[in-house]
């Protein structure tokens, strides 16, 4: 059963509730510290990992029609003749209203999400004044998000799904252990 999103219909909300099982599955939300001269502090982003192109490109379909979004693609280097896993970033404040969505839709970011959405309401006052906005500034409390998100991550526990889809060779040792 699909929430409804935004008062979408359920066609369009199954699409968002597709997306973002896609990204609380296959994704990463954080900030991204920027490096440089003229590049100071973090901003939000986001990456979706994937094998399949396909599912990248309907994503990015799905983000450029509901949130006019642009995605910005990339390609992992092949390992080992295994195909590239190919990936897509999005990054700045658009993504706020996404942001919104995906609190109330994912199940395993929601912390991230919400450390994400108490960021964005940080920096708005800050981009009032563009022009001024790393004079004088302190990125102490910019850190402190960064280190909460790292604290998330890294006290998340690893879930092993392979154990809940057993493979052909699984039920072959099953069998071969009860004879």
């Amino acid at each position: 059963m699909c929430k409804n999103v935004k008062g979408l219909d359920y066609q369009q909300g199954s699409l968002i509730s597709w997306l973002a099982g896609i990204i609380d599955g296959e994704g990463w939300v954080g900030l991204d510290r920027r490096a440089g001269k003229n590049r100071k502090g973090f901003r939000i982003a986001m990456q979706v990992s994937n094998q399949d192109p396909r599912i990248l490109k309907r994503c990015e379909e799905i983000l450029k029609h509901y949130y006019g979004i642009k995605c910005y693609f990339g390609k992992h280097i092949s390992v080992k003749n295994r195909p590239g896993i190919s990936h897509f970033w999005i990054v700045g404040m658009k993504l706020e209203p996404l942001l919104r969505d995906l609190k109330e839709l994912c199940v395993s970011k929601v912390s991230e999400i919400s450390i994400m959405l108490e960021y964005v309401e940080y920096k708005k006052p800050q981009l009032v004044n563009y022009s001024e906005r790393f004079s004088g500034f302190d990125f102490t409390k910019e850190e402190e998000f960064y280190r909460r998100l790292r604290q998330v991550r890294e006290t998340r526990p690893f879930r092993d799904y392979t154990l809940l889809f057993p493979t052909q060779e699984d039920d072959i040792v099953q069998s071969n252990n009860e004879n």
